[in-house]
């Protein structure tokens, strides 16, 4: 796997902005299909450049993208000197999308508090390029994760609101846990485990 660089930022925000276009949470959060777009490379580039430590691609040419959180590091964590990018972001995708993205991710995380328990290893974000789906890309940037875990003797987590995700999943050993919607919307949650 390659561990993403920060020359790879904004190709690799521009790729989880497309495959997560018309994803029912991104739609929720950014209800507007003509500024989606943009709003959603601004959010993947901001979170990319927190997070770099976690992301991967299965190569230097970014067929696909995986963020995960390793065991103990699953709290959402801003550096003080990303401040400026914060901002930065809230004037790009604007306030009302930001205010759904923070209470989703505090249900969420009361949610997932419910149902796992560190030590665990959560996949936050899994993405192939449409031109390299089906060509054994998302099993790239899964086994080297689902084995470390394994070997550890720990849990897998993810979420998705993606029904058609679920499939990609249970094919790699994930099981639903549990199903509800979000509070606030008519999307639908999923919370998989793979033991």
């Amino acid at each position: 796997m390659h561990h993403l660089l920060p020359r790879d930022v904004s190709p690799a925000a521009a790729l989880l902005a497309r495959a997560f276009f018309g994803d029912p949470l991104f739609s929720h959060f950014f209800p507007d299909p003509a500024a989606r777009l943009g709003q959603l490379e601004a959010l993947f580039a901001f979170r990319l450049r927190n997070e770099l430590d976690n992301a991967y691609a299965p190569t230097p040419a970014l067929e696909g993208l995986a963020l995960w959180q390793l065991p103990r590091g699953h709290k959402p964590r801003l550096n003080p000197a990303a401040l400026p990018r914060a901002l930065a972001l809230a004037l790009k995708a604007g306030w009302q999308p930001l205010q759904r993205m923070i209470h989703f991710q505090r249900w969420s995380l009361a949610l997932r508090d419910t149902l796992v328990r560190d030590p665990y290893v959560y996949l936050d974000m899994l993405a192939v390029a449409p031109a390299y789906q089906r060509q054994g890309f998302a099993r790239q940037l899964l086994m080297p994760m689902l084995k470390m875990a394994d070997d550890l003797g720990v849990p897998v987590y993810v979420e998705t609101q993606n029904r058609r995700s679920i499939d990609i999943y249970t094919h790699f050993g994930f099981a639903v846990v549990h199903h509800t919607h979000l509070p606030d919307a008519p999307v639908e949650h999923y919370c998989l485990f793979k033991r």
